[in-house]
């Protein structure tokens, strides 16, 4: 599974475990929903940290808690990693 998907996957999940829906969380994220629809639909395949850090504000999370997952780390692209890229700032 490509980054794409395992971003929508966790956000879908997330959404679920909040039980919120997609724009109730734009609302929390204070973005518009058409970006997050367009995230969700693959229209945007490649979301900028900033929005990231949006979404992630609207569930209360750390980007580094939203990439801890073990599809994430199977990908390289885990919460280990989005912490080494701080490190090397």
């Amino acid at each position: 599974m490509d980054v794409v998907f395992q971003t929508q996957d966790r956000i879908r999940a997330l959404c679920r475990q909040a039980d919120i829906s997609l724009y109730q969380l734009s609302k929390q994220a204070k973005m518009s929903s058409s970006t997050l629809y367009s995230i969700m639909n693959g229209q945007q395949s490649n979301p900028s940290i900033s929005i990231l850090q949006k979404i992630c504000g609207g569930f209360g999370i750390s980007l580094y808690d939203f990439f801890d997952t073990e599809e994430f780390r199977r990908a390289g692209t885990g919460g280990a990693a989005i912490q080494n890229i701080g490190d090397k700032c």
